[in-house]
């Protein structure tokens, strides 16, 4: 992950950022949402997913397929299942002392 440094300044009423070259986009809007914390935000080209509403709702439907914001999630609990490893309790193992 690549952080880039940049600028803040006023436009009118409002601030505003410039955005590097590197990170040039088509996108003819961006999404900006805050996280909990005061002065985090996310800049991105795609809406912001409330993943815990998306699991809720792929709970409550009757074809059982998971939505695409949780595919990744699936795959790999599916991945996890067709490990050929084994499996080890970590409340089995000695204990140190």
């Amino acid at each position: 992950m690549k952080i880039f440094k940049t600028k803040v300044f006023k436009n009118g009423g409002s601030l505003a950022i410039r955005i590097p070259a590197a990170l040039r986009s088509d996108a003819g809007e961006l999404f900006l949402w805050a996280s909990g914390d005061e002065g985090t935000f996310t800049v991105s080209t795609k809406p912001p997913v409330d993943r815990n509403q998306a699991f809720l709702e792929w709970l409550n439907r009757d074809d059982g397929v998971a939505p695409e914001a949780w595919q990744g999630f699936t795959d790999l609990l599916a991945e996890m299942r067709t490990e050929s490893t084994e499996y080890v309790n970590p409340f089995d193992l000695p204990s140190e002392g």
